[in-house]
């Protein structure tokens, strides 16, 4: 008898935990992940708060969030950090891509969390997909609602901005709102100008004059070239 009963509790303990599971599994197909960068707030985060990526592509073997998103320090050399070392001073920069593993779920959900300051920050996605013949491919947001402009079929050397066309520059952004625990002027909106400006001048600060004359010269030939292309090009794509 007192066999029988703790083999009935058994099959029920059994029973209920597979129920469990049950539901759970319904419950992840009936409500998948949210594609893109979902904001979250978040008390732990240095930032206050917390930035989840999700990109959706089964056949993916491999994927990695890129971006903007490493943070250099005012008063603090060309050192880079990342993300989860944000503090007073620290803001994301280019130069340098930031790279991060994405994981993949059993629905084919790739996914990765960061802390991100306020800003519109941006951010593409590297994918390795046999598929598609992608290898470390670049590919910005599909789901993105700031991505830079596509390609026009009909007019593409005239219609696609110089740095997607020659650069594979493709990129989306996410805008992470101010959180009072930063306490850092330059990211509050209204200060968001001045932050630009101190930015610019660290950035400058660590430019040498030959590095500074390239540039310059570089941009004045792209906007000779560019001149040259518009007066030379018919009336109907200029």
């Amino acid at each position: 008898m007192n066999t029988t009963k703790k083999m009935f509790g058994f099959l029920m303990a059994m029973l209920l935990i597979l129920s469990v599971f049950a539901t759970t599994s319904v419950a992840s197909a009936d409500n998948p992940p949210v594609q893109g960068p979902t904001i979250t707030a978040d008390p732990t985060s240095p930032t206050g708060y917390t930035v989840t990526f999700v990109y959706y592509n089964p056949n993916a073997t491999q994927v990695r969030l890129a971006g903007d998103l490493t943070l250099r320090g005012i008063g603090e050399g060309t050192t880079r950090f990342q993300p989860e070392a944000w503090q007073l001073g620290r803001y994301h920069v280019g130069g340098v891509e930031f790279l991060r593993d994405m994981t993949k779920d059993a629905d084919g959900y790739w996914s990765v969390s960061l802390p991100l300051h306020a800003g519109g920050l941006s951010y593409w996605y590297r994918v390795w997909d046999p598929t598609q013949g992608w290898t470390n491919k670049r590919i910005w947001d599909p789901t993105g609602a700031h991505p830079r402009p596509t390609i026009d079929p009909a007019n593409p050397i005239f219609s696609t901005p110089f740095r997607i066309r020659n650069n594979n520059d493709v990129l989306g952004a996410v805008y992470v709102p101010y959180a009072e625990k930063q306490n850092d002027r330059c990211c509050k909106p209204a200060r968001y100008m001045s932050c630009q400006r101190i930015r610019r001048k660290e950035a400058l600060s660590s430019i040498s004059l030959t590095q500074l004359y390239w540039a310059v010269w570089g941009i004045t030939l792209a906007f000779t070239c560019r001149r040259v292309m518009t007066q030379t090009a018919p009336s109907h794509i200029r």
